[in-house]
């Protein structure tokens, strides 16, 4: 086995166990400050990230052992997931972290999880094109998650300016009022 591939199935396997710890660390505040584990594991932040520790652990193991890789359908769809977790993140909601944030859990999750996944996709390309076709399947589960988020903003909350998450607090303040 070459030390290249060493190096990167360590890295795999080092930035699914660093996730799993921001992970761990992130569900243990919400447990302990009420919050709630239902709540934690609702979060499209949290759920992208489960996903893309699975992809980087068996991707890592697989490249140490030099075994198979994990389909590229199923990192496909880790890394697409974990680039809208990291551009939402940046985009909308990077100034909403208070002093409750865990500030390197955050950037685990919101930073270098979504970097990194984003460059195991161009630096490890699939080894077949992937079709659109292929890829659109993808797409199903940010838009169902989109769906449930703003339906759930608006049923736990009754209002359009203070919702569960603040994705959903940006997404349903664009709700005319009395809906």
């Amino acid at each position: 086995m070459a030390l290249s591939t060493k190096i990167e199935g360590s890295a795999k396997v080092a930035l699914a166990l660093l996730a799993s710890a921001a992970l761990g660390t992130t569900l243990d505040q919400a447990v302990h400050t009420g919050e709630g584990w239902g709540n934690w594991a609702s979060y499209f932040t949290n759920i992208s990230n489960l996903l893309g520790v699975l992809v980087f652990l068996l991707g890592g193991v697989a490249l140490l052992r030099g075994s198979r890789p994990v389909p590229d359908r199923l990192r496909g769809a880790a890394t697409l997931y974990l680039v809208i977790t990291g551009a939402v993140y940046w985009t909308l909601l990077a100034n909403t972290i208070d002093s409750q944030t865990i500030v390197w859990a955050n950037d685990t999750v919101h930073g270098i999880m979504p970097a990194a996944m984003l460059a195991d996709w161009l630096l490890r390309p699939p080894a077949r094109r992937l079709r659109w076709s292929q890829g659109l399947p993808w797409l199903v589960f940010p838009l169902v998650y989109l769906a449930y988020s703003l339906l759930r903003g608006r049923t736990r909350t009754g209002t359009r300016t203070t919702s569960w998450t603040p994705a959903s607090r940006a997404a349903t303040s664009m709700w005319p009022s009395g809906r």
